[in-house]
């Protein structure tokens, strides 16, 4: 059985309450949003795509489920100690992984603070991982008499690890399958443009493949018409374009 809902917790103080809320919900997202390098890329550190656009979809996905968590802790965790010990994996994992981000994006917000201080943003996930490992803590003392609080935490561990892995493994087989069949089955080219035109979440890096297989047709103008004219109905952008961009 759980532990009973109406245990007293020590609540934290409003200062620390705040400060939990803005860099471990708030903030994220507003990174996420702004984002000059991570997973949209921009012209002021790269000219395409991010550090991480290929995993985009496990990072949201994981960004997402870790922020979802930490706010509804915050908020209802008195009514949540029956469940401590599955927000001890959870904070744990999204802790070395605000951390680890944090140490990639270092350089850039070095060299970024000279831009207008967007290089501030890159700080973040250090003040994220923070958040994550003192309401661990808190997670782990209210866990401490939960029975299978281990097993459950490792559990909840997994969990944020292998949805986000499956839903980048099935997002990438879906484009990556159309992209094939683009390329090398034209009688079934409409249903695998409709379905790349389906698939909102891509980014530039997604498209690869065409770019390159139009580079490679330099012998056959044709075909490196028809690849331009399939990625701009795609995309509406321009193939030649996005091939200088991959190129840099």
């Amino acid at each position: 059985m759980g532990a009973p809902t109406t245990t007293p917790v020590p609540t934290q103080s409003k200062t620390d309450y705040l400060f939990d809320f803005g860099f471990g919900v708030i903030a994220p997202l507003i990174c996420l949003i702004v984002d000059p390098v991570v997973f949209k890329g921009g012209r002021i550190f790269l000219s395409s795509g991010g550090l991480l656009a290929p995993f985009k979809i496990a990072a949201y996905t994981a960004i997402g489920l870790g922020v979802a968590a930490l706010a509804v802790w915050l908020i209802f965790r008195p009514r949540l100690l029956a469940y401590s010990d599955y927000f001890v994996g959870i904070f744990v994992m999204a802790q070395v992984a605000a951390f680890l981000l944090a140490v990639v994006l270092l350089p850039f917000s070095v060299i970024g603070i000279t831009l207008a201080g967007l290089g501030c943003l890159g700080f973040i996930p250090f003040g994220t991982a923070f958040v994550f490992y003192r309401q661990r803590k808190r997670a782990r003392t209210d866990a401490a008499a939960l029975p299978h609080r281990r097993r459950n935490a490792f559990i909840a561990m997994f969990a944020v690890i292998a949805i986000p892995i499956l839903l980048q493994w099935m997002t990438s087989r879906y484009v990556g399958s159309a992209i094939h069949t683009i390329l090398t089955n034209a009688d079934s080219t409409p249903a695998a443009i409709s379905q790349l035109k389906a698939a909102f979440w891509c980014s530039d890096e997604c498209f690869y493949e065409l770019a390159l297989d139009y580079s490679n047709a330099y012998n056959d103008p044709t075909r490196q018409q028809y690849l331009a004219d399939l990625y701009h109905e795609i995309t509406g952008g321009d193939i030649r374009t996005q091939i200088s961009t991959f190129s840099d």
